[in-house]
């Protein structure tokens, strides 16, 4: 019997120890919990009057740029949502429950807002997760934090690609509730980065949070802007086209003999026209507005046609053989007989008027004289033999160099435009 007893009081010290620091607390969680569900319901609005409307507030944290595909438009983020609301029929005292002054409670068993994304891409996508757990405090305040891998649709504007910039709005909206219900408002003005991972084709630069006055449904906006990073098109797109246009010019340097112009021009354009399919790959196929980095392109390929043409003209040019006719010679003359020969790397003239000779027994008199009798025609024929050659040679300078003006101002100009996100056309 005494061996009864002393274990009796053994297992009763045990038991009232744990009681003492255990079993006390959890009960008073326990009771409270059933206290707080019992006092709300999860489907009638928990406002003092019915005539009330419900104030939700929302803050957004974006924590991951996952995927933005461009040709169907489709935007995948991870956020990070803190929502708050008061409930009226949650309340407590809580010396009453241990000192309690939170709770955790599933969202199933009190009132929760029902929010849901207007932009969703495959189906109706709703901001509440199932067996998500929200805190409750004694003064009825109610805060959920959730998180979610949103799908949403972004219209792609790829007008100044690839140093564009993609403005993706995402509307917060409530089906079961007019905006005489419910009002949704954003405890922060813009959209935190406490959590935000880099992405590698894209930089975020800013998140906003905009308040919709709509007379249907409680409305509110998350703005988010994205910046492209262009470092792999430039290199893998650009640079290229530079590149090629450079070398479609060289057929105004290549010779004459070396008969290969024509199917270099062609290789470069045909170039050009493989360039465009690879930007069509990136580029969703959009006809309002039209991205400007095809109008360059185009641009670039009637500039390598025009070489094309003027190639063709330049070989013309160069293989008659019949005589230089009279418009050419006066041209050549008095229009561009000293461009000729600067042009031509030639200081003096290839026929000149007659020198004076010192090594025989005329005199300088006598040539000065010789040269007077001759008539003015004849002056100016001797004064430069233009030939076929000398034009061709004079009409691939001026189209190397008139070729090369346009081509780098009007690339300067695309460029610095499509960078700075200005107007082209």
């Amino acid at each position: 019997m005494r061996f009864n007893d002393g274990l009796f009081l053994a297992l009763s010290v045990t038991c009232v120890t744990f009681l003492i620091h255990g079993c006390h607390g959890d009960n008073d969680t326990e009771s409270l919990y059933i206290y707080v569900t019992s006092q709300t319901s999860d489907i009638i609005t928990p406002v003092a009057n019915w005539m009330d409307m419900m104030h939700v507030g929302v803050s957004a944290f974006i924590v991951n740029l996952n995927e933005f595909n461009q040709l169907s438009g489709e935007l995948v983020l991870t956020l990070v949502f803190n929502t708050t609301w008061f409930d009226s029929n949650i309340h407590w005292n809580p010396y009453d429950f241990g000192g309690k002054n939170y709770l955790m409670v599933k969202t199933n068993d009190i009132w929760m807002p029902q929010l849901s994304f207007r932009q969703s891409f495959d189906s109706l996508q709703s901001l509440n997760i199932k067996d998500a757990r929200a805190h409750v405090y004694p003064n009825g305040l109610v805060e959920w934090f959730t998180g979610n891998v949103l799908h949403a649709v972004c219209s792609v504007d790829a007008t100044y690609f690839p140093f564009d910039t993609q403005i993706c709005p995402v509307t917060l909206t409530s089906l079961y509730y007019t905006s005489y219900d419910l009002v949704l408002f954003s405890t922060e003005s813009q959209i935190l980065q406490h959590y935000y991972t880099e992405n590698s084709q894209w930089r975020y630069l800013k998140g906003e949070i905009v308040e919709n006055e709509s007379e249907l449904n409680p409305e509110l906006t998350f703005v988010f802007h994205f910046k492209r990073r262009a470092e792999f098109f430039i290199v893998y797109i650009i640079m290229p086209v530079v590149f090629l246009s450079h070398l479609n010019l060289l057929v105004f340097v290549m010779p004459v003999s070396f008969g290969e112009r024509s199917s270099v021009a062609m290789t470069t354009f045909l170039s050009f026209v493989v360039y465009m399919q690879i930007v069509n790959q990136h580029v969703p196929p959009s006809s309002q507005p039209t991205p400007y980095i095809f109008y360059y392109l185009m641009f670039v390929m009637a500039y390598s046609s025009t070489i094309m043409c003027l190639c063709i003209v330049s070989l013309k040019i160069h293989s008659r053989d019949t005589p230089v006719p009279k418009y050419a010679r006066i041209i050549g003359t008095y229009a561009f007989g000293r461009g000729i020969r600067y042009l031509l790397c030639k200081p003096k003239a290839i026929s000149d008027t007659i020198r004076p000779r010192h090594d025989s027994g005329e005199s300088i008199t006598d040539n000065v004289d010789t040269r007077d009798e001759l008539t003015n025609s004849e002056k100016q024929e001797k004064k430069l033999d233009v030939e076929w050659t000398m034009l061709g040679s004079l009409f691939d300078k001026l189209c190397l160099v008139c070729l090369l003006l346009i081509y780098w101002a009007s690339s300067l100009i695309t460029c610095y435009q499509l960078y700075n996100n200005t107007g082209i056309y």
